[in-house]
């Protein structure tokens, strides 16, 4: 058996080359979309290749010619981005790997929704995202199709989140199924004392300054319930996102609530950056979609009180799973709304997350992510 991954250049991936040689150890290659010379976060490795995915021709030769094998060859396209799934139709129709699975990770098929189903992700629209003419002339000359292409070759949907499975099938024919995959390590994430928490009434806004995140949303309901300015500071993570947007959330945060705005635009060492959301008790995702899983997860670990909006489907997942979280729309009216969970909630919130993360179930689910070919 062998195991090819597309895999991009970004932080999520070491972690997960670590994780597949450990399970499947000498059975894995990675190849890595990008130039050698401009790689900056995926490491060096005798079982990795930085060759962009136009060069199909090249990565072929090095499958057929170094990795060929009698066995089960498996494919896994972490986040499927145009170029990763016409090299996999590609390898697919030269007989060149058998099982198909996709790495789900959530824009690679909600920017899919908003474009071609019209699926609603923002609240407004804001200066920077004007690209609705280029938007309709790839729907015209069919830019997106390759999504419709791979799903009908596709064997494998893997993600944690099974309500985002039930999406893709909703609106993409397939007959994919459903693997339970995550990248969390739930050793690696740091836990704070839940006792120690600040008195004053810290909110967070957000993870990053993403227009998906629609912080006006939030910052405008906020200034409405806190008349008394009760709010001690509005944190706002926008060290990652689109310039415009970013200065148009500032400049609004300032001007609702002036020196209680604290403002992360810049990139800190990771113990800085967690010791500024651990001062917060009360944490607001704006996105209308999945996203952000990892920073939500840490935040109930943590004590922090979530809300989330009603339409995006992680509301739905964490509530199914027992634990306190809250809906922006139906359960936040007034300031009392963002009154720190009880320790009780604490604590069941983290047991619940440490127990569905924990390494008895990843055994599991990577010892048998793969299990239906190869016994």
């Amino acid at each position: 058996m062998m195991n090819i991954h597309l895999v991009q250049d970004e932080k999520f991936i070491n972690g997960s080359i670590e994780t597949f040689n450990y399970y499947y150890a000498a059975q894995n290659v990675y190849f890595v979309d990008i130039d050698e010379n401009n790689r900056k976060l995926v490491k060096e490795s005798d079982d990795v290749y930085f060759i962009p995915f136009q060069h199909k021709t090249k990565i072929k030769k090095i499958i057929s010619s170094v990795y060929k094998t009698d066995g089960v060859i498996n494919l896994f396209i972490h986040y499927m981005s145009r170029k990763a799934a016409n090299l996999a139709i590609d390898l697919k129709d030269n007989q060149l790997v058998d099982y198909l699975y996709w790495i789900f990770y959530g824009a690679d098929l909600y920017s899919y929704l908003a474009l071609e189903q019209n699926y609603k992700l923002y609240d407004y629209n804001v200066s920077g995202r004007e690209y609705f003419l280029k938007d309709i002339l790839k729907r015209i000359i069919g830019y997106n199709n390759y999504l419709l292409k791979i799903a009908r070759i596709l064997n494998y949907f893997c993600f944690w989140n099974y309500y985002d499975y039930l999406l893709f099938c909703e609106f993409i024919p397939t007959k994919a199924k459903f693997k339970l995959f995550y990248y969390t390590d739930i050793e690696k994430i740091a836990l704070v004392d839940l006792v120690n928490k600040p008195t004053h009434l810290n909110v967070l806004v957000n993870h990053s300054a993403s227009y998906t995140g629609n912080h006006l949303t939030i910052l405008f309901k906020l200034f409405k319930i806190d008349s008394k300015k009760e709010i001690a500071n509005i944190v706002l993570p926008l060290s990652y996102g689109a310039i415009k947007h970013k200065n148009l959330i500032i400049d609004k945060a300032n001007s609702l609530f002036a020196d209680r705005t604290c403002i992360l635009d810049s990139f800190l060492p990771p113990q800085d950056y967690f010791n500024k959301i651990n001062m917060c008790q009360v944490a607001i995702m704006g996105h209308r979609r999945q996203e952000a899983a990892g920073n939500i997860s840490y935040f109930l670990l943590n004590g922090v009180k979530v809300f989330l909006r009603e339409d995006n489907n992680l509301l739905k997942y964490y509530k199914n799973m027992g634990c306190h979280i809250y809906s922006f729309e139906k359960d936040l009216n007034t300031l009392t709304d963002l009154f720190p969970l009880t320790m009780k909630q604490k604590n069941a919130n983290r047991n619940i997350l440490q127990n569905a993360l924990s390494k008895e179930n990843r055994d599991k689910m990577m010892r048998t992510l793969i299990t239906d070919e190869v016994n």
